[in-house]
């Protein structure tokens, strides 16, 4: 697994603690330290189980358990060893090939420390003899790189054949680019033998092609030995149970009589005992020459992009590092390489609404992180300054920026064609919104939201509830009734200002600069419409008491007031008179009434019947700052306005909310953002409200 990978899946991941289960014989140092640190990273509990195999860098990854939650089977194989690598060079870069891997075993060494579960003096120690140091899972807990123990995993330890992995395989998975091949599941007695011939058999194998004999003819000596056809033989080799013993032993003559100078391992007769193994010598020589024979053509592969099909076959096949050259020289010259997918590239939408979507998601994830998730596109854009993304725009718009100073960078983002001018306005929109979207506004409890499709006054009309229904007379007829109208009007007005992203604001990357201002506007706007609503309120121009509304002599909020209150709310009548049954839904204070209103709406047991709170619960409590500074503190009733429609807001047809406009500045050395917002309110009636004067 890629750390990418596991980033992502975190960032998506819904649960209260995150399992990690591990059976790997290890990977690549880079990747284990950035998936350590992904997970250490976690805001989350990390519970860890190995379930069979922890060896090399998995290890390291395991560590990122939390305290206490590290478990292992006690049958489990854990392997710990030095970082391991290969490379090519004089003695200066060999010797600066050692320095760094002693700064990765640095690396690996802080995760094991930091875990709290081995000592620093002990993982040098492991660490300092330069061999691999296996251990069981008890012996894991023992030392201190696991907590505590699960329950045994027998069907998964018995598949782990340790001669399957070799060492050099092992080391090779931490730097080079390919797997180490699965171990067989079925490992019996039977097999252990044609396995350990195998093994001869390979390195043999592994000899003659580094001694020139071709992989052509290797193949077809091994074919013949076999009794399959060419093809066939690899899959063969990988798979010992497939191999008689008879069948290696003639594969291994055949191979020992192709005419090339390597070291003949003698073959065993398939009845009689084993013969004398091949010497130490021998069997260290081939293993080299074809480790490094992996290593150059892994190396050469990757940097030429080579499809990893054709590099499994060059190194299945014992291709020598001439031939691998060769034809990786006539890979790069071939018309089919347009036609070949390059490993690790990703299909991405390049059209410009996309790049701009993806370049604004990067802006607003490095402006508030918590709340904007990194998507896919913007990753390619991470890190990156304001002044590197006007540029990666500039050059997306066919305009050269090499050579250009920060000054003219700037100058050219602001005052030309590119994208970046428009990114700029939507992450400001969107920075807006949020905070316009996460500012209380109080009055949306008691005034019902609309919609104007221009700026003309709107009449709210009222409707009455007509004349009383009628008996129907003998004859059938119906008489005629009226239904009364009754209007009150107000209209959209425009609030809005100009402001700039200036130049220095880029040059000095001052992202959070923007960031605070744009969600100081949205504020802004989300309080210019409360301070319209409660002005109105404020103003009390339907509160009379012709339209018996307002409590006359006034008090602070009391039982007795409410009981007016309550008295006036149900006595309203409707246009036509007819009786509407009002009850109040929300008591709305100002900040010097809060207390009181709190201790009037709390329900306290009573000792007595008199002095049980009636109230209590009855109505939700408004606390609104904007009704501070009236003399004698008023305070009102409101009724729920979905059945007594008060007060009415209108935002503009399609626009619910402030919008922005963009140009690049002539005044202003930048780019001017304009922020409008069309909003209105007016009363539709004044039979859902009452007003208390104070006291």
């Amino acid at each position: 697994m890629d750390a990418l990978t596991i980033v992502r899946e975190l960032e998506a991941l819904d649960t209260e603690v995150i399992t990690v289960r591990i059976h790997s014989p290890g990977g690549y140092i880079t990747e284990g330290l950035a998936l350590y640190n992904a997970l250490r990273g976690a805001r989350k509990p990390v519970h860890v189980y190995i379930d069979g195999i922890c060896a090399s860098m998995a290890t390291v990854v395991a560590m990122a358990a939390s305290k206490g939650h590290l478990y292992t089977p006690d049958n489990a194989l854990w392997m710990i060893h030095k970082p391991w690598g290969s490379v090519d060079g004089n003695a200066e870069q060999l010797r600066e090939y050692a320095g760094n891997l002693d700064v990765l075993e640095r690396s690996m060494i802080a995760a094991y420390v930091s875990s709290g579960r081995v000592s620093e003096e002990r993982i040098k120690e492991i660490l300092a003899t330069g061999k691999d140091f296996y251990m069981t899972g008890t012996e894991a807990i023992q030392e201190g790189f696991a907590d505590d123990y699960t329950g045994d995993i027998k069907a998964v330890a018995a598949s782990i054949d340790l001669g399957a992995l070799q060492p050099d395989q092992a080391h090779q998975t931490l730097f080079n680019f390919y797997a180490v091949t699965a171990a067989p599941t079925n490992v019996n007695h039977h097999e252990d033998r044609t396995m350990e011939e195998l093994k001869k058999l390979l390195a043999l194998k592994a000899a003659k092609a580094a001694a020139g004999v071709a992989a052509a003819d290797i193949n077809a000596a091994l074919a013949k030995a076999f009794g399959v056809a060419a093809t066939e033989v690899e899959a063969l080799l990988t798979e010992a149970g497939k191999a008689t013993a008879k069948q290696l032993a003639d594969a291994q003559a055949a191979l020992a009589a192709l005419q090339a100078p390597a070291p003949v391992i003698p073959a065993p007769a398939p009845v009689n005992p084993a013969p004398a193994p091949a010497s130490a010598d021998a069997m260290a020589a081939a293993i080299a020459l074809e480790r490094t024979r992996v290593a150059e053509i892994t190396a050469l592969a990757r940097r030429f992009d080579l499809p990893a099909s054709r590099q499994e076959e060059l190194l299945n096949t014992g291709a020598s590092l001439e031939q691998a050259r060769a034809a990786i020289i006539d890979y790069l010259g071939s018309a089919d390489r347009q036609r070949q997918p390059v490993p690790g590239v990703r299909i991405i939408d390049t059209t410009a609404e996309a790049f701009r979507a993806s370049m604004g998601n990067a802006m607003l994830h490095r402006m508030q992180p918590a709340r904007f998730q990194l998507e896919e596109g913007g990753r390619d854009f991470r890190g990156m300054s304001l002044l590197s993304m006007a540029a990666e725009c500039l050059e997306r718009a066919g305009i050269r920026t090499r050579g250009l100073s920060r000054n003219e960078l700037a100058a050219q983002a602001m005052h030309t064609r590119s994208d970046f001018p428009a990114i700029v306005a939507d992450v400001a929109n969107q920075i807006l919104l949020r905070a316009y979207q996460a500012q209380p506004r109080s009055f949306f409890e008691i005034a019902t939201q609309t919609t104007l499709s221009n700026f003309k006054r709107k009449h709210a009309v009222e409707i009455g509830g007509g004349s009383d229904l009628k008996e129907v007379n003998e004859a059938g007829e119906f008489e005629h009734g009226t239904v009364s109208e009754g209007s009150r009007s107000y209209k959209l007005s425009t609030v809005g200002r100009i402001f700039a992203f200036t130049r220095q604001l880029l040059i000095d990357d001052d992202i959070g600069a923007f960031n605070q201002f744009m969600a100081n506007v949205g504020a802004l706007a989300a309080r210019k419409e409360s301070s319209i609503v409660w002005g109105l309120v404020k103003a009390g121009g339907i509160f009379s008491s012709q339209n018996k509304n307002l409590v006359q002599g006034g008090g602070v909020p009391g039982e007795e007031q409410l009981s007016k209150i309550r008295k006036l709310l149900r006595q309203q009548t409707g246009l036509d008179g007819e009786p509407i049954n009002i009850a109040g839904r929300y008591l709305v204070v100002n900040s010097e009434l809060e207390t009181v209103a709190q201790k009037l709406l709390s329900a306290v047991l009573a000792a007595a019947t008199e002095d049980v709170n009636v109230f209590a619960n009855s109505l939700q409590l408004i606390v609104e700052p904007l009704l501070d500074g009236v003399t004698n503190n008023p305070w009102y009733v409101f009724a729920d306005p979905s059945l007594v429609p008060t007060l009415e807001y209108a935002y503009l047809e399609g626009e619910t909310g402030p919008y922005i406009e963009t140009r690049n500045g002539f005044e202003v050395d930048g780019i001017q953002i304009k922020v409008r917002h069309d909003f209105g309110a007016g009363w539709v009636s004044h039979r859902g409200a009452v007003k208390n004067p104070g006291a």
